[in-house]
């Protein structure tokens, strides 16, 4: 099993390009929403860790 960074984890699951990428997209967000979206992808990256990831990721 490997360890996914929230990075790997962005490019590979949730198809951004890159870091930079994710976040030159949130800072097209107002400051609000920008926050609201950060965490709900980091949640998101938590959740996979704990319950999703299989063996095979």
């Amino acid at each position: 099993m490997r360890n996914f960074t929230f990075t790997k984890w962005l490019t590979t699951k949730e198809t951004f390009n890159s870091y930079s990428h994710y976040k030159s997209w949130l800072s097209i967000l107002s400051k609000e929403e920008a926050k609201k979206t950060d965490l709900f992808y980091h949640e998101k990256y938590q959740y996979f860790l704990n319950y999703l990831q299989t063996e095979w990721d």
